[in-house]
């Protein structure tokens, strides 16, 4: 896919949801792993390649002891 981008929300505000990468290139088939940062602790991601379609990804952050789990959802 060309030009990857992705934006996010929380309950409509689209202001303070920050990526480690937020557009990017991918071949067919190739994985890519972003994170989430700042204190945003669920949301919604919208994932849009320059020519294709919108994916909306529900996230919710998860606190497991030490460890931080993001657990999504695609619609």
């Amino acid at each position: 896919m060309r030009a990857v981008q992705i934006a996010g929300e929380q309950d409509g505000n689209k202001f303070g949801c920050l990526f480690t990468d937020n557009y990017f290139d991918m071949l067919p088939g190739q994985r890519k792993k972003v994170k989430v940062l700042g204190n945003k602790e669920y949301g919604t991601l919208f994932v849009q390649s320059r020519y294709g379609c919108c994916r909306k990804i529900s996230y919710r952050k998860v606190h497991l002891g030490q460890r931080l789990c993001t657990v999504t959802e695609y619609k």
